[in-house]
């Protein structure tokens, strides 16, 4: 089949996007809505070994210490570095410098995970979390990333299953239904007047739009042509049986009027036979009128 700009591949990809689009922008304007969620994601190998060489070294570092971990005095080696340790028996948070922005860090309280992995939130990236000793506790220790938030998956991902499945439902329905609108209407006009030919209404055809040239306009056009086809071909049939039943009624008329002076003439053994040829004269008759209507 010849792909034409207007065909209907054309638009079922081109509205399967927009409805792909549509979808995604909707859950990036709601997804606001939910700030409290973390997604995670698992590390790739070279970071989980980095991030577990630093936890080591910096746990050796720290435990040399006199002093505790404070903002006012950081090591070297967390310079650069924004750290959250979190003791879960006490509650105690420590941070190892303030952080740039207001962030919620405690929404890492409640993340348990046998090992470190990426965690994403509106405000925030974070991995870990890696047991650490500090000040003779046991802390969850995680690494922030203040000025990384939650890409545009990710911030899909963090929308609550039941705004997703809201979401998907709503906006395809909405859209689907103008698309459908397109393909239903045309079939609609094909049925009425499908319907109104079957009744006789020979004249009926379907209004097509003229800027239409998929294969519904298509279809339209030859549903007319058809129905056009047919109106002349019904029409000229009708004109024959009228021609045809001229040329039989003039001669049946003239048999009908030699048969009654016949009868005024025969004797009575001939009557009944010129009876039957009134008879079968007018059921001829009848047949021609039968055909007219």
């Amino acid at each position: 089949m010849k792909l034409v700009t207007r065909s209907l591949f054309v638009k079922v990809y081109f509205w399967f996007w927009i409805i792909t689009v549509s979808i995604v922008c909707v859950l990036l304007l709601v997804n606001p809505l939910n700030y409290a969620a973390i997604h995670t994601e698992p590390l790739r190998q070279n970071e989980l070994d980095n991030f577990a060489r630093f936890s080591e070294v910096l746990s050796r570092v720290l435990s040399n210490r006199s002093q505790p971990l404070l903002s006012n005095s950081p090591p070297k080696l967390t310079r650069k570095r924004y750290l959250y340790f979190y003791n879960a028996s006490d509650g105690l948070t420590i941070q190892n410098k303030p952080l740039p922005i207001n962030i919620d860090v405690s929404l890492l309280n409640d993340i348990n995970a046998e090992s470190p992995m990426r965690l994403i939130s509106e405000q925030f990236t974070a991995i870990g979390p890696v047991d650490i000793e500090l000040d003779s506790l046991n802390y969850a220790m995680f690494e922030l990333f203040p000025d990384k938030g939650a890409t545009l998956g990710s911030q899909i991902t963090l929308a609550p299953l039941w705004v997703k499945v809201a979401v998907v439902i709503f906006v395809s329905t909405v859209l689907v239904f103008f698309f459908t609108q397109s393909f239903v209407r045309p079939i609609l006009a094909l049925r009425d007047s499908a319907v109104e030919i079957s009744k006789g209404k020979l004249s009926s055809r379907v209004k097509t739009n003229m800027n239409r040239k998929d294969e519904i306009a298509q279809l339209c056009a030859e549903f007319n042509d058809m129905a056009d086809k047919l109106e002349r071909a019904v029409n000229n049939q009708k004109r024959l049986f009228r021609d045809i039943s001229h040329e039989l009624r003039s001669p049946l008329m003239r048999l009908s009027t030699a048969n009654e002076i016949a009868a005024n003439m025969a004797s009575s053994e001939l009557r009944p036979y010129l009876n039957r040829i009134e008879t079968e004269s007018l059921k001829l008759e009848g047949i021609i009128e039968e055909l007219l209507i």
